[in-house]
């Protein structure tokens, strides 16, 4: 074998390992983007499926508050409780006696963020969110769940806005209504209605500092009836 031959060869071998090398990595890379969509998308659907249970069933909203319509834009991600509940369990066997009344259990169901240093993005804050459950009976005896849902959110704003009455107006004419209805951006959605806004990160850890968000943005309505305690 001459030289000009060992050099065409070893041009030829180059070319080849050099296209297996660049077809073999962007198929890594394409299935690595797979995996993390995929378990953004697993994210997501924990949290539309905690969060949808809870509100379902809940008799009872305490935070957070009923806010306007024009406040809506002034709402951000901040660490602590974005979501406490209470869902009462009616037994008519009961007796209507002591402070739990004809509840046999009790459920208080609280949702909060807590900060999540994220190595590949120091500068910009990353939550996780935990789900607290304290369950009552009707013996007093009180029973404690807390897991994790997530550890990646960028962004989470859970709202409800005050529903305004509908304006009065004089029927003059045969068209005339007596009460004019407004839209919902206007009106609002009522206590019944929760807004989530959520983000969530996925991030490479080959690519130090490169953070990719997707977003997502539903609302929740509670079916349960307001349950109080007696007094």
């Amino acid at each position: 074998m001459t030289i000009p031959e060992l050099l065409i060869v070893l041009v030829l071998v180059t070319i080849i390992v050099f296209v297996a090398y660049k077809v073999f990595f962007s198929q890594a890379r394409m299935v690595q983007q797979s995996i993390e969509f995929m378990q953004v998308n697993d994210n997501f659907r924990k949290i539309v499926m905690f969060l949808g249970n809870d509100i379902r069933e809940a008799t009872r909203i305490i935070l957070p508050n009923p806010i306007k319509h024009e406040e809506i834009g002034k709402q951000d991600t901040t660490a602590g409780v974005v979501l406490q509940l209470l869902k009462q369990e009616i037994d008519p066997r009961v007796k209507p006696a002591g402070p739990l009344g004809q509840v046999a259990v009790l459920r208080e169901v609280i949702y909060e963020l807590e900060n999540n240093p994220n190595p590949n993005a120091k500068t910009i804050p990353r939550y996780r969110l935990i789900r607290t459950e304290f369950i009552t009976d009707r013996t007093g005896e009180k029973q404690k769940q807390r897991h994790e849902i997530v550890d990646s959110v960028r962004e989470f704003v859970l709202f409800r806005t005050i529903r305004k009455p509908f304006k009065p107006q004089n029927v003059d004419a045969l068209k005339d209504r007596l009460l004019v209805p407004l839209p919902s951006q206007d009106s609002g959605t009522g206590n019944s209605l929760l807004h989530l806004r959520v983000t969530l990160e996925r991030t490479r850890q080959q690519d130090v500092g490169s953070v990719y968000q997707i977003s997502m943005a539903t609302s929740f309505y509670k079916r349960g009836k307001e349950v109080y305690p007696n007094p």
